[in-house]
């Protein structure tokens, strides 16, 4: 058969992935899997890129072989969108993978895919669709786990995808213009709003009642079906925002979470559930490399407003508490966020202080606490949005909360410095060395001339 594919002896049909797929205009999933497994195999850097996270880094020893309507001898009916081969010496691993770009995955699909891998000995499935998670280990549907004892399930969201694509054209991570010109034209394509292929723009329907409860302090319980939706819903969210900022900044940013959290998807909804139950609110903290510190994100379902925040480092080696205040003040001249506002931190049992930037400009002691003098030991740096309305919306709610972030950080998350102390200076010469240089002058000489 002239489409058989060698490399797998259990494959008695499939396609090679081709950049320019003849597909019917209908077919948006079969373009986008071909397209992308396409530039898979031809570009190393993007390969890695992609699956390295998933623990398949592609070496200079690696060959990475796709293919489109892949058919099993075991069972002609079911034919995943997808197979991926690599090859690294003698070592061989293999992928089945499903994609979506317009509807959802379903569990019935994943399962029904989990066990023809496991019939064919694949070592793993990988599911691409608009669905974001927190990280490749979860999928996005609920799923019969004994199925993934013998084969590994992974996911990727689409923007994750576009995202990765965005940071190597940043860095210019290719080896050759040819693969920067097929990972950009594949960007390209991805993006544009005829694939079907989107970002999370909405929150669950269930959006409006849980505001509503909050703001009344209706209690909820853990096991609440319309709480469990929207705290899946809001960790999407987090991994979008970090996306989003990762494409901004064209550097990978990340949300911060305690640990274990990341791959724990029980113990990650969990605590999202308790803060809401304790605080009324949703919160996430996303970091981006080398700014002074993580963007704290948080929306508060009583007062309808979200929260921007940053904790900076106060510095150490000013006199007075003034010369530390004006010391943040200048980094924010010419800031077009009006009500930013500042937070300062002193040492003890000292409450903290907080005014607008524009206040603490026209006058630093606007911060001070009575009058006290002492260095605060850190800034906040705060940007609170109350959107009214748009936060029961579930569209505006999240178009607000992402314009926001992006606002925040153009105006003072690239701003910002955290104080660092200075490098010590080198000495003239060593501590031993002064210690004897000082006892040899301090030691009065003997008086060896005798009165004969």
């Amino acid at each position: 058969m002239a489409n058989r594919i060698e490399d797998h002896p259990t494959v008695c049909d499939g396609e090679r992935a081709r950049l320019f797929p003849v597909l019917s205009e209908g077919s948006k999933e079969g373009r986008a899997a071909s397209i992308f497994l396409a530039c898979l195999q031809a570009v190393p850097t993007f390969a890695d890129t992609i699956l390295g996270p998933i623990g398949r880094p592609i070496g200079k020893r690696s060959s990475v072989k796709c293919w489109t309507e892949v058919v099993f001898k075991s069972d002609d009916q079911i034919r995943p969108d997808g197979l991926l081969i690599i090859k690294t010496g003698k070592s061989v691993w293999n992928a089945i993978l499903e994609f979506k770009v317009g509807g959802n995955l379903q569990t019935d699909q994943v399962e029904q895919y989990l066990r023809l891998a496991k019939d064919n000995k694949i070592d793993c499935l990988v599911t691409v669709s608009n669905d974001l998670v927190p990280h490749p280990s979860i999928s996005p549907v609920r799923f019969d786990g004994r199925l993934t004892r013998s084969v590994s399930l992974y996911h990727f969201s689409w923007t994750y995808i576009v995202t990765q694509a965005e940071i190597l054209l940043s860095e210019n991570g290719f080896e050759n213009s040819n693969h920067r010109y097929l990972v950009s034209e594949f960007a390209r394509f991805i993006i544009h709003k005829s694939t079907g292929i989107k970002g999370y723009d909405a929150m669950p329907q269930d959006w409006k009642d849980v505001v509503q409860s909050i703001r009344v302090n209706d209690p909820f319980g853990k096991s609440d079906t319309r709480i469990n939706n929207v705290i899946d819903g809001w960790i999407q969210e987090e991994r979008e925002l970090s996306l989003i900022m990762s494409k901004t900044t064209g550097r990978a940013c990340s949300t911060r979470r305690r640990r274990g959290t990341d791959t724990d998807i029980v113990a990650l909804r969990s605590g999202h559930i308790d803060q809401l139950s304790k605080t009324g609110c949703l919160a996430t903290s996303i970091q981006v490399p080398d700014a002074a510190a993580p963007i704290d994100v948080k929306a508060d379902l009583r007062s309808r407003a979200i929260a921007y925040e940053m904790k900076i480092r106060a510095p150490e080696d000013r006199k007075r508490a003034t010369a530390s205040i004006n010391w943040l003040t200048r980094q924010f001249e010419k800031c077009e966020i009006p009500d930013l506002e500042v937070r300062a931190h002193w040492p003890g049992r000292t409450l903290a202080t907080r005014a607008t930037l524009e206040e603490i400009k026209s006058d630093p002691n606007t911060l001070l606490v009575n009058g006290n003098m002492i260095l605060p030991h850190a800034f906040d740096v705060i940007w609170s949005r109350d959107i009214g309305a748009a936060f029961d919306s579930r569209k505006k709610f999240i178009s607000e909360l992402e314009s926001g972030i992006l606002e925040f950080y153009k105006h003072a998350g690239e701003k910002v410095i955290s104080w660092q102390p200075p490098p010590p200076k080198k000495r003239e010469s060593s501590a031993i060395e002064e210690i004897v240089e000082e006892s040899t002058v301090a030691e009065v000489p003997l008086d060896v001339e005798r009165d004969l």
